[in-house]
């Protein structure tokens, strides 16, 4: 019992990291495209005029010898801030051909990384929880483990009823979201992105097949926490 409780501590504590990197990289990058830069610089550009205007208009009659040393003053404000206008317009497409990356390259390697964790979670408990439950060796262990694929939800299912009398998933997440989350990285993964008709059809959208998948940040969040409501509920039902 007690190597079961040290390998359930185990693969929580590795799920959780992983899922933990996967929010940190998303608010980090969320946090990048919140940024308007061109706003902000646009800004920053009004006030300088506005004060620039306002000192032309109250020191048309100073002295000569202050007016010239401020209009130099003035001159070099008002050419860094063409210069800040024009970086900040580079500035702003720079994010935005980040932001096309991130939703092209970023998001889908995501999915891919969170159900790859789910994997190795799923077939550690089981093999834990077998191994506690069953007086059988390693090679036993390790051929009823090989009969089932831990990136299929059905699979995963299968094994834990079968040979743990447990049900995986909780009443207030249904294995339709799992078995989304699993599809959309069976086709990034093995269909190079491209919907086929076994994809479109468990995503419930048959008009998608022959098309490219988008994966959404929303999707993503999403997905995190099905699958930590799901860690959740079987280290409860394993611990009881």
């Amino acid at each position: 019992m007690a190597d079961k409780t040290g390998l359930l501590a185990t693969a929580n504590e590795t799920l959780y990291q992983n899922i933990a990197s996967l929010e940190q990289m998303v608010e980090i990058f969320s946090s990048v495209f919140e940024l308007d830069i061109a706003a902000q610089a646009k800004d920053v550009i009004c006030r300088l005029e506005t004060i620039a205007d306002t000192y032309f208009y109250e020191t048309w009659d100073s002295s000569e010898i202050i007016t010239s040393s401020l209009d130099l003053g003035f001159s070099e404000l008002e050419h860094r801030a063409r210069e800040l206008d024009d970086s900040a317009k580079q500035l702003d497409g720079s994010i935005n051909e980040l932001k096309r990356i991130y939703e092209q390259s970023v998001l889908p390697q995501a999915v891919v990384m969170l159900v790859g964790s789910l994997e190795v979670y799923l077939s550690t408990v089981f093999v834990s929880c077998l191994s506690a439950k069953l007086d059988l060796s390693e090679r036993a262990i390790s051929s009823i483990r090989e009969r089932y694929n831990f990136q299929n939800w059905g699979d995963s299912v299968d094994a834990f009823r079968t040979f743990l009398g447990i049900e995986l998933c909780p009443q207030d997440v249904g294995g339709s979201k799992i078995v989304g989350l699993q599809q959309r990285r069976h086709v990034l993964v093995h269909r190079l992105g491209v919907i086929d008709e076994r994809a479109a059809r468990q995503l419930n959208s048959p008009s998608l097949v022959g098309k490219r998948l988008k994966i959404k940040q929303s999707e993503v969040m999403e997905g995190i926490k099905v699958v930590r409501r799901l860690a959740e509920h079987l280290t409860s039902t394993v611990e009881t």
